[in-house]
């Protein structure tokens, strides 16, 4: 019988965004299953998180960037690095869908060539009333198409396709890896 070594891969996922969109909240709710409806957070949030599939151990680490410009700066030296990059809005906000544009220009305006990199836009709070909502999912899923991201709506209250979100990444991410 031959003796199998674990793998071991690890997956690092970059998350952008404005403030109030939720990065925060959908992050504890992927990796506590918890929900606040006002963490306090400011700087750079990191998880992590060991899964196994079989003999192979994944780590994931995720780096929340949150919207100052200190931490902004220090990111554009991080990109190169990371395999999967989210870009988070509020439904419910117009102007944090549209600064998901810019979000999205500067980091390709400063990623190294990471041709292993997957893009993923992500509109948070789907779970509030219908007449708060300020973003249609088609808009969402227009504007991650004409980029070439993927996209989610999703809910960090109600846990709505985090683990869906989540799942995917890691299954993305070790397909190109």
């Amino acid at each position: 019988m031959e003796n199998q070594i674990n793998q071991s891969k690890s997956i690092k996922i970059l998350l952008f965004g404005d403030c109030l969109t939720g990065k925060s909240s959908l992050l504890i709710r992927y990796f506590q299953d918890k929900f606040y409806d006002y963490p306090n957070y400011y700087g750079i949030e990191f998880y992590q998180k060991l899964l196994k599939r079989g003999k192979e151990e994944i780590k994931i680490q995720l780096w929340d960037f949150h919207s100052n410009e200190r931490m902004y700066y220090i990111s554009q030296f991080l990109y190169r690095t990371f395999s999967f990059v989210i870009i988070c809005y509020d439904v419910t906000n117009r102007k944090s869908f549209q600064k998901a544009y810019n979000w999205y220009l500067n980091f390709k305006n400063n990623q190294i060539n990471n041709k292993l990199m997957v893009l993923s836009l992500i509109g948070n709070k789907c779970d509030l009333q219908e007449e708060l909502r300020q973003v249609s999912y088609q808009e969402g899923q227009q504007l991650a198409q004409s980029l070439g991201m993927v996209f989610f709506e999703a809910s960090a209250k109600t846990g709505y396709q985090v683990k869906e979100l989540f799942d995917f990444i890691i299954e993305q991410t070790l397909n190109i890896n």
